[in-house]
């Protein structure tokens, strides 16, 4: 039994509105007439609507320029189309005035984007029966940019990179972690782990990052070195960057390292395009896809690769793969001095190796005929020869602090491994010693 309230003292009243009230409900019942609440809002101010839009957009956490520009959408179209209240929402009305914009494709996408999204809310919220604007196509925005951006050249990059003012250790962080620039903005000194070995990395938290989830980025050392002169003179317990450089003071600098915003193809760049080429340099430099979305926050968890991919197996250090285009040296002291260290020990190890081999292995001469093939041809014995590792040898004495190295220990090695390219049965023990073991862990095999 239901006891309904009918706040009078008169039978033929009550009577009345209890009679009207259960009519009420079996017309709801029968999708005959809309609910009182949603009756009630078509007569709401849309001003009002959009108060509690704002504060509902606010409660999810949202970054204050999504929910800033989203509200400012909505008012531009109420205030231009004539909403006044929510019974005035109409799709023609809409689509009238949504032909005579003269705004860019992806700005006239974000106006119907917002007004979908506020109506939809208001039907969750049990405020509108259905979303007038549901059937209107959206525009794609695809093709037709208005400044389509490009990546940085090397050239530019080095040409930024060597200004000496404030800003640039900023761009160099947008560059070498691939992140946003309210990502950087926003990290703190306690998110970094600003070591000389492998171990050094960037934390993003959660609620720092765009999908609200948590990304370690491997920092190159070049990178490493430069926030390590930053940290001497910073307050550690506040943020690394006071603040993030505007499109205004990214425009200067651009200036002032003779860098065209604007290609002849019509491309820009802008602060974004620090993302774009950190991604465009790793793939060219060989980091897989699957790295590049894990350190710059682009995986689709319902991607087959994705879904069936643990990070933590992931060769994320790969990242540093990408070259140091900054002023001064890339490597530090100490990572210098091992790889130093391991290079002596390589060219000491690859002497006493090379030193077991009889001369009389290389006394055989190669035109020495074996008999004749089936094709008539003189089969000829093929001796290694001794140049190559003769080279190396040279090469590693001239440089014994590594030099010869490359990019560190595992390039140097890789001359041993371009000497036994011959694969001679004569020479088992450079095999041993070099072959396929070494390419996963060269020191731990020597």
């Amino acid at each position: 039994m239901v006891t309904v309230p009918l706040d009078t003292p008169d039978a033929q009243v009550a009577r009345k509105r209890l009679r009207d009230l259960i009519v009420e409900k079996q017309r709801e019942a029968e999708g005959m007439e809309s609910p009182k609440a949603m009756r009630e809002a078509q007569k709401t101010s849309l001003s009002e609507l959009r108060t509690d839009y704002r504060r509902y957009l606010e409660s999810r956490r949202l970054s204050k320029g999504y929910v800033r520009d989203t509200v400012k959408r909505l008012e531009r179209m109420a205030v231009e189309i004539g909403w006044h209240t929510l019974a005035d929402v109409r799709a023609d009305a809409f689509e009238r005035w949504f032909a005579g914009l003269t705004t860019s494709a992806k700005t006239n996408r974000e106006y119907q984007l917002s007004a979908r999204a506020f109506l939809n809310w208001l039907v969750r919220m049990e405020l509108l029966e259905r979303n007038p604007l549901a059937k209107l196509d959206l525009v794609s925005s695809r093709g037709r940019e208005v400044r389509p951006s490009r990546a940085f050249s090397d050239d530019e990059l080095r040409a930024l990179f060597a200004l000496a003012n404030t800003r640039t250790l900023f761009f160099q962080a947008l560059f070498y972690t691939g992140a946003r620039v309210a990502e950087v903005a926003a990290l703190c000194w306690a998110d970094l782990t600003l070591t000389l070995d492998a171990s050094a990395a960037a934390v993003f938290r959660a609620s720092t990052t765009k999908a609200r989830i948590e990304r370690v980025v491997p920092l190159h050392p070049g990178l490493v070195r430069e926030l390590l002169k930053l940290r001497a003179l910073s307050d550690v317990s506040g943020r690394v960057f006071a603040r993030a450089p505007s499109r205004k003071e990214l425009f200067r600098d651009l200036d002032a390292a003779g860098i065209e915003r604007r290609d002849t193809l019509g491309r820009v760049v802008h602060r974004h395009a620090f993302r774009k080429t950190a991604r465009t340099f790793a793939v060219r430099c060989g980091v897989s896809e699957r790295v590049c979305d894990a350190v710059l926050g682009h995986a689709n968890p319902n991607r087959m690769g994705t879904r069936y991919t643990d990070v933590s197996g992931l060769p994320l250090n790969d990242w540093t793969k990408l070259p140091w285009l900054g002023r001064g040296d890339a490597q530090p002291d100490a990572q210098k001095a091992n790889n130093s260290e391991a290079a002596r020990e390589i060219l000491a190890k690859l002497t006493e190796l090379l030193c077991r081999v009889s001369p009389s292995t290389f006394s055989e001469v190669n035109s020495e005929k074996t008999g004749e093939n089936e094709n008539g041809r003189g089969d000829r014995i093929r001796t290694y020869d001794l140049l190559v590792p003769n080279q190396a040898l040279y090469q590693a004495k001239l440089h014994p602090d590594g030099g010869w190295a490359g990019e560190g220990v595992r390039s140097g090695v890789s001359i041993a491994a371009f000497i036994l390219g011959a694969n001679h049965a004569n020479f088992p023990d450079l095999r041993r010693a070099f072959g396929r073991p070494f390419a996963t862990d060269l020191r731990g095999e020597m």
